[in-house]
């Protein structure tokens, strides 16, 4: 996928951040093109009590990170059998992520 979005001048960003006020931590993927567009979504990782338990985090940030990047080329991917016991019942009803577009208001020529 690296390659496809690169010919076309698209590079992926990826942050993590902890919201203090959600106690959760957030995975943040945007699509940045060269024309300075991009689109960006925000979904929620994990608890916070969570970093306790690194393996688990860790893994539910693999699987954020690759359907947040399927969501955002519109593509699906497999699927993941092995991911059900990542799934609790706190998680169970957490909310769809969110998604912006933006347009940069300058583009400025070369």
């Amino acid at each position: 996928m690296r390659k496809t979005l690169g010919q076309h001048e698209i590079a992926t960003v990826r942050t993590t951040a902890i919201d203090q006020t959600a106690s959760i931590a957030n995975l943040t993927t945007v699509l940045a093109h060269s024309s300075a567009e991009w689109i960006a979504s925000d979904w929620p990782i994990c608890a916070i009590s969570e970093t306790e338990r690194p393996r688990r985090m860790g893994a539910t940030l693999t699987y954020a990170r690759r359907y947040a990047l399927f969501t955002l080329v519109g593509i699906a991917g497999e699927d993941d059998l092995d991911a059900l016991d990542l799934v609790t019942p706190q998680s169970q009803g957490a909310d769809p992520p969110k998604t912006a577009w933006q347009s940069s208001p300058e583009r400025q020529s070369p």
